[in-house]
């Protein structure tokens, strides 16, 4: 959830990402798609 800038809406927010484990073993996201706003989307 996120603030829309365009309408200034608090929405919902489609983002696509990848979980890893780094180097030390630490659990990290990657983003790999912002597919953008639940009314966007429409």
């Amino acid at each position: 959830m996120r603030t829309n800038p365009e309408t200034g809406i608090y929405s919902g927010y489609y983002r696509l990402v990848e979980s890893y484990r780094n180097h030390s073993g630490r659990v990290c996201h990657r983003t790999l798609l912002n597919a953008g706003f639940l009314d966007a989307l429409d």
